[in-house]
């Protein structure tokens, strides 16, 4: 049968020690109010599985603890999954001061639909939870956040047979650790509010894959971070068109790579520059390629001792158009990289370029190296 429990809520607590878990399994619809487990030492694990289609909109999903250890939170159907919550509450949250737990969810034949509210992981002195989201269809979420003082979880996105649209942030955070990998892949096409990975010893990857359609990300910034170690690169690729905002991979000793292909179109990059930055190490490379034309705004790699490589490559007659920004490559203390422009077409470079570093820079339009300026 199937299972209506949206009249009234289900609670498990536990004033001092662990609450139970709450599961609920079957073959047919399942619908629910809110969901709530909380244990001062241990909140309990939140399980629905069905067989057909879940219904979660009137519902907010908690796992809590106040001293230790939040549950994961697992949600799987057959058919579409979808998830509640607002702009002031959570679709799904699991906190713990220790440890968030992980959030699963899974439509193996549907969609995902958690627009109206987040998907949050959180621990204020240990470590978050991973987030993944996948289903066969569409998925279409609200911001997605793991945070937690030792290490921030991973985020990861799939669609099968669909595509992927974030109407939020998706942020991965650690105040003393490690940020954990944002990562969307989906058959179609791909469109982003801002990522962000962020932590104080690494920030880490952000990656975005489309096996046949295109990938947009104008509506937000993509962001690696680490105030006090390394970047992690970021990395778009899709047989279509790319669009971005501004992207930044920035960090102490190292600054992460910038890579972007499309395999069949053009890349467009003037809604924001392209950064690759490193106070007190090296910068990473930056590199476009698409058979179509590049269009771009400024493109800097900034590295105390080494910057990085840029490189444009386009197959088409259109070429490359820089004439929206500055193409530089930078070092204080060492040596900066090459830019490499190459098109059958025209390259139109604005700003005039800035290459600087102990001279062994090189520029290369189309074929012979050029001096650094």
């Amino acid at each position: 049968g199937k299972i209506d429990a949206t009249a009234g809520g289900l609670n498990s607590y536990s004033e001092n020690g662990t609450a139970g878990n709450v599961s609920l399994n079957a073959p047919r619809d399942i619908a629910t109010g809110n969901i709530r487990s909380e244990g001062l030492q241990v909140g309990g694990k939140i399980d629905i599985t069905t067989g057909s289609n879940l219904d979660l909109s009137a519902a907010t999903l908690n796992s809590y603890s106040e001293k230790g250890k939040a549950g994961d939170v697992s949600l799987s159907a057959q058919g579409n999954v979808t998830l509640g919550g607002d702009a002031e509450n959570s679709a799904i949250r699991s906190e713990g001061l220790q440890q968030g737990g992980n959030i699963s969810i899974t439509s193996a034949n549907g969609e995902v639909y958690t627009r109206w509210g987040n998907l949050d992981s959180f621990s204020n002195a240990g470590t978050a939870g991973n987030v993944f989201v996948r289903a066969n269809g569409n998925v279409n979420t609200a911001a997605i956040r793991s945070e937690g003082a030792s290490q921030g979880g991973s985020i990861v996105i799939l669609s099968f047979d669909g595509n992927v649209d974030t109407w939020g942030n998706l942020n991965s955070f650690s105040s003393n650790g490690t940020a954990g990998d944002l990562a969307i892949q989906a058959e179609g096409n791909i469109n982003t509010y801002g990522i962000r990975s962020d932590g104080f010893v690494q920030g880490g990857l952000v990656r975005l894959i489309s096996a046949t359609g295109y990938i947009n990300t104008s509506w937000g910034t993509l962001d690696s971070y680490s105030l006090g170690g390394t970047a992690g690169s970021v990395l778009l690729e899709a047989p279509g068109s790319i669009t971005t905002g501004a992207i930044r991979s920035e960090g102490l000793t190292q600054g992460g790579s910038i890579s972007i292909s499309s395999y069949s179109d053009a890349i467009n990059t003037t809604g924001g520059n392209l950064q690759s930055f490193s106070p007190n190490g090296t910068a990473g490379n930056v590199s476009l390629n698409a058979p179509g034309k590049i269009t771009t705004a400024s493109i800097i790699s900034h590295g105390r001792f080494v910057g990085g490589n840029i490189s444009l490559n386009s197959g088409s007659d259109e070429g490359i158009d820089t004439t929206a920004g500055v193409l530089e490559t930078y070092s204080t203390d060492g040596s900066a990289g090459n830019v490499t422009l190459t098109a059958p077409g025209d390259i139109v470079i604005g700003g005039g370029g800035y290459w600087e570093g102990d001279g062994s820079g090189c520029v290369v339009v189309g074929a012979p190296c050029l001096p650094p300026q």
